[in-house]
């Protein structure tokens, strides 16, 4: 798994990347992240998750540049990028499709 050593994670950093990569290949939806992860009730005003994964990209570009492990799909959550995978803007709705149901 492509990632910063988890000593440089914080704790919600940390659970979030878990939960994420946990599940290669599907879209994770940003409540599930809030509520699992952060241990809050998810408000769509809130800000903290979005803040939180950006930061764990920073941390995995300081460690591997050009590498995107984590992609928002817009209205749906995020999606953990693995290196089998090919990266979500070349993937159709569909398909997306066919990762949640899977």
């Amino acid at each position: 798994m492509p990632s910063p050593n988890t000593s440089e994670l914080t704790a919600a950093e940390n659970r979030i990347l878990e939960i994420l990569s946990s599940r290669p290949g599907s879209v994770v939806s940003r409540e599930e992240l809030v509520r699992v992860a952060l241990g809050r009730q998810f408000s769509p005003q809130s800000r903290t998750l979005d803040v939180h994964v950006h930061r764990i990209r920073k941390k995995i570009e300081s460690q591997r540049p050009g590498i995107a492990t984590i992609k928002t799909v817009r209205g749906a959550g995020y999606f953990y990028v693995t290196a089998e995978r090919a990266p979500l803007s070349t993937m159709s709705a569909s398909t997306l499709s066919a990762n949640r149901a899977g």
